[in-house]
């Protein structure tokens, strides 16, 4: 059922008696997992210069909320639907403070888009919200950190066919500041109109269209594939939400782009899903935008007896040249996207722990604060 299985009462019962060891508390299984890679090297690299008080990943519990029962548990008026897993972490921050084994425990929980101003888009907190034993991600979520074109660019190296890789590369860092803005629009219109868990995972790179200067979405194919999506009753939308999400992306879009908004302040609004999403999606069309250049793809008539044998023929090269596309990056469009943010992750967590000059944004202060239980 669960990894650890308890409900909140019980879970107390385990840390508070039961167990002596440090414990961090986040949301998810993703937050899990890139907490574990980055205290795995802080591990490594701390044992190679053999410093104190260094962290050890082996004396640290890392529990996840998502693995409590949903149906046995009480917030207090804050129900699940409303606040989620981020809700069961602050309600077990401030449920547990007066445990006798407070002092081990340390938990982290999504910031969400707390304390951003929307209007003006701007960070009102600009860092790390810290209240107690809780930490908020610096940014939307945990995702947001890896935003950064210096830890994509030796990232997708090794996901990409070599020949293509410096081509597909220089036009992506182009287009990265634009990704970003293109992926918080996206964030923000989900938001505004109350559809990011129904269309957070529906744009594709093939309803993304880039040139050397723009990520463009493809507005009719994007209306045709909302409105068709499959799924549960409660996540079909209709024509007229299609089009207000559509209409409400495209005024956040012109938005960013007329204010200039920074790269350093889009890239923590952003939603983190949905983020690192687009992130890939827009790769993947710089791809087909490569491929679509190199194969002279243009318009040429055939001899077959079609009602529009130029439209015909220019469907079946587009198909030949997507599918030789695929078949010669099987890790780019083959592989889900969870499998390349591993290598991300593994990438961005490196290059953290070994910074001498904070370059990389990370959660310092959860690692200070489990670094202090450890003494």
């Amino acid at each position: 059922m669960s990894d650890w299985g308890y409900l909140p009462n019980e879970y107390e019962i385990a840390i508070g008696e039961i167990s002596h060891r440090k414990r961090l508390i986040v949301e998810g299984p993703t937050d899990k997992n890139v907490f574990k890679t980055l205290l795995c090297q802080f591990d490594e690299y701390e044992n190679e210069l053999s410093t104190q008080n260094k962290i050890n990943e082996d004396n640290i519990d890392i529990d996840c909320v998502e693995d409590l029962p949903q149906n046995d548990f009480n917030l207090n008026g804050c129900t699940i639907n409303q606040n989620g897993n981020r809700g069961k972490v602050e309600y077990l921050h401030e449920t547990l403070q007066n445990s006798p084994k407070h002092n081990n425990l340390v938990f982290f929980a999504d910031r969400e888009f707390r304390e951003f101003n929307l209007d003006k888009i701007q960070d009102d907190l600009n860092g790390h919200k810290v209240k107690g034993s809780l930490v908020w991600s610096r940014g939307h979520s945990i995702e947001n950190y890896l935003f950064d074109f210096n830890i994509l660019r030796q990232s997708l190296r090794g996901l990409t066919k070599d020949q293509l890789y410096d081509e597909n590369i220089k036009n992506y860092e182009k287009l990265f500041y634009n990704t970003i803005r293109f992926a918080t629009a996206i964030s923000l219109a989900l938001k505004d109109c109350e559809k990011i868990q129904a269309l957070e995972d529906k744009f594709n790179w093939d309803l993304i269209d880039v040139d050397d200067s723009e990520v463009i979405l493809n507005v009719e194919e994007c209306k045709i594939r909302l409105k068709n999506q499959q799924g549960s009753a409660k996540n079909r939308i209709s024509l007229e939400d299609v089009e207000t999400v559509i209409a409400s992306f495209q005024n956040w879009y012109i938005k960013l782009k007329k204010n200039a908004i920074e790269i350093n302040t889009i890239r923590w609004i952003c939603h983190g899903h949905i983020g690192a999403k687009i992130i890939i999606e827009v790769y993947r069309a710089c791809i087909k935008y490569t491929y679509y250049k190199n194969h002279d793809f243009k318009e040429k008539p055939n001899n077959t007896e079609v009602k529009n044998p130029i439209e015909e023929n220019l469907k079946k090269r587009k198909r030949d040249i997507e599918k030789k596309m695929k078949n010669d990056n099987p890790i780019i469009f083959k592989q889900e996207n969870k499998y390349m943010w591993k290598i991300l992750i593994n990438y961005w967590a490196s290059k953290v722990v070994s910074d001498k000059n904070n370059k990389y944004p990370y959660p310092k202060e959860i690692i200070d604060k489990l670094r202090d239980k450890l003494r």
